[in-house]
């Protein structure tokens, strides 16, 4: 049967006009638009510039650096804290007067050789960067100074047993001068 457009109106519902499958396409589009709006956001999000946050200076951030870096693999495995070795002491402060705090981690060996290595790294866009590597130490100790870190290390004599050196301790102070670290001054004592 062929139907007049009067009488396709009248059986299509609608008294205005619109073919009878308009509701359902509106309805499409309503279930639709939430999906097309997060895909329309997340295409916005990817073509915008991305603003890197800067690296956390912490244990875990340590860790990270190691991991990431092209030091020795000792060092890394020794980092990670796997057979009791880890991150020992761990110093976050602006070393190189820009501003930027730096990461300063040393790195516990796990069994009687202590601290064996330290490390300062400068936060970048891309995450740390080595900007000081001090390897294959033996019971280093390091803390902060007004203007940088100092070194210790234990000096032994001949005769003298691993836990107790009894040449005193040799001391460096590492400073930031002309884009690099320098030993600024080095000295003896008795304590460390």
């Amino acid at each position: 049967m062929v139907r007049t457009r009067a009488e396709h109106i009248r059986w299509s519902g609608h008294g205005d006009g619109r073919p009878a499958s308009y509701p359902g396409r509106v309805s499409a589009l309503v279930r639709v638009a939430p999906a097309l709006a997060v895909a329309a956001a997340f295409i916005a999000s990817a073509a915008a510039p991305h603003v890197a946050s800067s690296p956390s200076c912490s244990r875990t951030g340590a860790k990270r650096a190691i991991a990431a870096s092209k030091l020795p693999q000792r060092v890394k495995v020794d980092a990670s804290g796997r057979y009791g070795a880890g991150i020992d002491r761990l110093i976050c402060r602006d070393l190189t007067r820009d501003g930027t705090k730096e990461m300063v981690a040393s790195i516990y060996s796990g069994g009687t050789a202590g601290d064996h290595a330290w490390i300062v790294f400068a936060s970048t866009r891309r995450g740390w960067k080595v900007l000081l590597r001090r390897l294959n130490l033996y019971k280093v100790g390091i803390r902060p100074a007004p203007t940088g870190i100092v070194e210790t290390l234990p000096v032994y004599n001949p005769d003298d047993s691993n836990c107790c050196p009894s040449g005193g301790f040799d001391h460096q102070l590492f400073r930031w001068r002309h884009g690099r670290f320098v030993v600024a001054r080095s000295w003896h004592s008795s304590e460390p």
